[in-house]
């Protein structure tokens, strides 16, 4: 792999706190973990080299959560198969591109097993890891992405019930679109313009056309791009909106229960959160920010007290903490 710095590296820990980010979305129903906003004292589990993503499904079909990690540092992704106690056993590993940044996960060749996607950083590319049934996985497939794929969401963007796969290109500041053959392999990827450098990518019906659309953080020049969908796996030229200095990740979700979805994003220079509230036809209205811890790279929302109302939670990096902001 080639040498340089990855750009969260700049504290130990990312497991812990990125791995409750995603057990906290799966719990944004307000079931399991979305009961009260306290918790016990974080247990750590030991991973891959320099885990930068992390996503949680049941990997191996016994309803139990479990959890896999895109190691940037390792060029692999490790898996750790749930005991349902909120334990784990030892991480086993499974090779993927150079420099996995982001993994999915989707069943990509309809067996009904969930595989496994990575954006590959460094290789300019995704590795697409298919599911043996068991929570075990087949050797990588790569597919070429685009400059830097630093971010990967899976959806049905054209309507044909195969998931398809976008990446996030940070150096050439495109999303790249591979439309899913439904058998595991992916068509050449196609390239829609958003705004400079973005970090990361959601998939979300932003204008209630029954339609995905496509948004990313955009880490130069703070902002979002918002890509309306065609419903064939193409997009409208994006808008851009301001967030916040920084602008790192980004979620879809309705945070003013009006039923239209919103955005927020975790701004890593300002220390802030962003909220744009959604008008219903993908447009959106002027951020508003909302303090949080230093340097907050993820963002993720879910009902944490229940009450009926989406919370929003951040990780921060230079401080090795959550923020949690009760709606």
């Amino acid at each position: 792999m080639q040498s340089a710095a990855i750009p969260s590296q700049r504290t130990a820990g990312l497991v812990g706190l990125v791995g409750f980010l995603a057990m906290f979305a799966m719990a944004s129903d307000g079931s399991a973990a979305a009961l009260c906003p306290t918790f016990d004292v974080a247990v750590s589990f030991a991973a891959g080299d320099a885990p930068q993503s992390v996503a949680a499904a049941d990997l191996n079909g016994d309803s139990i959560p479990d959890l896999v990690t895109a190691n940037a540092i390792g060029d692999d992704v490790s898996v750790l198969l749930g005991n349902g106690d909120g334990s784990f056993p030892a991480a086993v590993a499974f090779s993927t591109g150079d420099s996995p940044r982001s993994v999915a996960v989707a069943d990509l060749d309809d067996d009904s097993s969930p595989d496994l996607i990575t954006a590959n950083f460094f290789g300019g590319n995704v590795s697409v890891l298919r599911n043996n049934g068991d929570g075990s996985f087949g050797a990588a497939i790569s597919f070429a992405a685009g400059s830097a794929p630093q971010s990967v969401a899976v959806a049905d963007l054209d309507g044909d019930d195969a998931p398809d796969v976008v990446t996030a290109n940070r150096f050439s500041g495109v999303v790249s679109v591979l439309r899913g053959n439904g058998d595991g392999s992916l068509q050449p990827a196609v390239s829609f313009a958003v705004g400079a450098d973005p970090q990361s990518v959601a998939v979300a019906d932003l204008d209630g056309d029954s339609v995905p659309d496509v948004v990313t953080a955009n880490l130069d020049g703070g902002s979002v791009s918002v890509l309306l969908g065609n419903g064939d796996g193409s997009f409208q030229a994006a808008v851009s909106y301001a967030a916040g200095a920084g602008t790192f990740a980004v979620t879809a979700a309705d945070l003013d229960g009006d039923a239209v979805l919103d955005l927020a994003t975790a701004n890593i220079d300002s220390d802030d959160v962003s909220v744009l509230l959604g008008n219903g036809d993908g447009s959106f209205q002027a951020a508003i920010p909302f303090d949080v811890g230093a340097a907050p790279f993820s963002v993720a929302s879910g009902d944490l007290d229940g009450d009926d109302v989406l919370d929003v939670v951040t990780a921060n990096l230079d401080v090795d903490d959550l923020s949690v902001l009760l709606g």
